[in-house]
């Protein structure tokens, strides 16, 4: 027992990069196409292939290391970015380098907190729908003015949205909501994620191994998955020096917790 915390708390001392190193080769190695959400719809959806999603949450280090790895492996991602943590650099790096980048919108929340909603039964008042849906085009348009399609987005979870009970994505349910903003796919649309074989998303390492929903693409991959989407938050790979002690003295302390978990759309 003390054996696998001393190894876990090494874990975030060295950081996780050589684990996501060892996913992209193996998905090279056993012939997945490893791409972007918008190459997947761009190529008619092809049925072997890792979609490779970053959304990022943190400005990180991990970040371009990500990149740098995906480059040496012959794959490309998309890069989500809110509007606290957009690196002009990075992305037109990432772009150069044939990954997409696109806006991590978290349109609804910011929205009901400087109106002072903070409830199902008060956003039920609002007209929240029409309302956001305004904001976020304008949002897209103003990320479209840097130079980016912005052809896929993606909602961030805040905080906020747990109290609301709803989601940033769910202001693209509405009907033609697609047309107006003018993209092609939102990252939690249901009919994209009804294709997928398996949904994985990562996590805190202390938690379920570091895989949110129960399984690492390791595991998917040597199954034989066919459609696999890897979520992954680039801050939960790498951390500052201050960070990493914290992360392996709580490791150390308490080890790791196996927590059942479920992803759910709505």
């Amino acid at each position: 027992m003390l054996n696998n915390r001393f190894k876990l708390a090494i874990s975030f001392l060295t950081g996780r990069m050589n684990e996501y190193e060892t996913i992209l080769r193996m998905g090279f190695e056993n012939g997945y196409r490893m791409l972007s959400l918008h190459q997947y719809l761009q190529e008619n959806r092809p049925p072997k292939c890792i979609i490779l999603r970053h959304d990022i949450d943190a400005s990180s280090p991990a970040t371009k290391r990500m990149l740098e790895l995906e480059t040496r492996y012959n794959a490309s991602a998309s890069y989500y970015f809110r509007q606290s943590t957009m690196d002009l650099l990075l992305m037109k790096l990432i772009v150069a380098r044939g990954g997409e980048v696109s806006l991590h919108f978290e349109t609804l929340s910011n929205w009901a907190m400087v109106s002072n909603i903070s409830s199902p039964e008060e956003l039920a008042e609002t007209e929240w729908q029409t309302i956001c849906l305004n904001i976020l085009n304008e949002e897209i348009n103003d990320f479209r003015s840097l130079g980016f399609p912005c052809r896929t987005i993606a909602g961030h979870g805040h905080p906020w949205n747990y109290k609301l009970k709803t989601a940033n994505y769910f202001i693209t349910y509405q009907k033609d909501a697609y047309k107006k903003l003018d993209i092609d796919l939102e990252a939690y649309d249901k009919e994209f994620l009804s294709e997928l074989d398996v949904y994985i998303m990562d996590g805190i390492k202390l938690i379920n191994s570091g895989w949110n929903y129960g399984e690492s693409p390791q595991d998917a991959m040597k199954r034989h998955a066919q459609r696999i989407l890897l979520l992954t938050h680039p801050n939960h790979w790498c951390f500052s020096f201050a960070k990493a002690c914290y992360y392996a003295m709580k490791a150390l302390l308490f080890g790791e917790k196996h927590i059942p978990t479920k992803f759910e759309v709505d």
